[in-house]
């Protein structure tokens, strides 16, 4: 992720200004995204970053203090109806053998 994160942000300089991403959005608490979101804050300081933690309502989580230092802005909650209303389906179809939801999902 933090590879392709770099690296979209990279691709960026060769497009004209007005095709340009605004900003790169990481679902994650992972502190070991810092290094990326560091790189590219240095590199590219005309892209914003967004973290979203994906924290259930309720839950009483501390913010990765480095996450917050790079990024442009934080959402700390991820509410119950949003992911409802965000599943895939019960069944995915693949080339091979389609992918099932387990049920406790």
């Amino acid at each position: 992720i933090a590879i392709s994160m770099y690296r979209l942000a990279a691709r960026q300089m060769v497009l004209p200004p007005e095709e340009r991403i605004q900003q790169i959005v990481l679902v994650s608490a992972d502190t070991d995204m810092t290094p990326a979101m560091r790189a590219i804050r240095e590199d590219f300081p005309d892209v914003r970053l967004g973290v979203i933690l994906p924290h259930r309502e309720g839950a009483k989580r501390t913010v990765p203090g480095s996450l917050k230092l790079y990024s442009d802005w934080m959402r700390r909650v991820v509410t119950n109806n949003e992911l409802a209303e965000h599943q895939f389906p019960p069944r995915i179809p693949t080339r091979k053998k389609p992918a099932d939801k387990p049920k406790y999902w």
